[in-house]
């Protein structure tokens, strides 16, 4: 299982996590990824790209399984 984080990073020095919350999760990395294309890309689209504090990745889920 894949989820979907987005995080917002203080920039100064030190960098540091302002704000951080899962948005969704996946069955496949791909889906995942592919989420993420289609936000970004969206934001883009509308003219109000995302910003550089703002992060979205995909992280594994381990739960339980050491060979995630």
């Amino acid at each position: 299982m894949w989820i979907l984080m987005i995080i917002t990073l203080q920039l100064t020095n030190p960098v540091h996590i302002v704000y951080a919350d899962m948005v969704e999760s996946f069955s496949s990395e791909k889906n995942c990824i592919e989420r993420t294309n289609n936000i970004m890309d969206k934001a883009y689209e509308s003219g109000k790209p995302v910003p550089p504090q703002i992060n979205l990745c995909c992280v594994p889920l381990n739960l339980g399984n050491p060979y995630v």
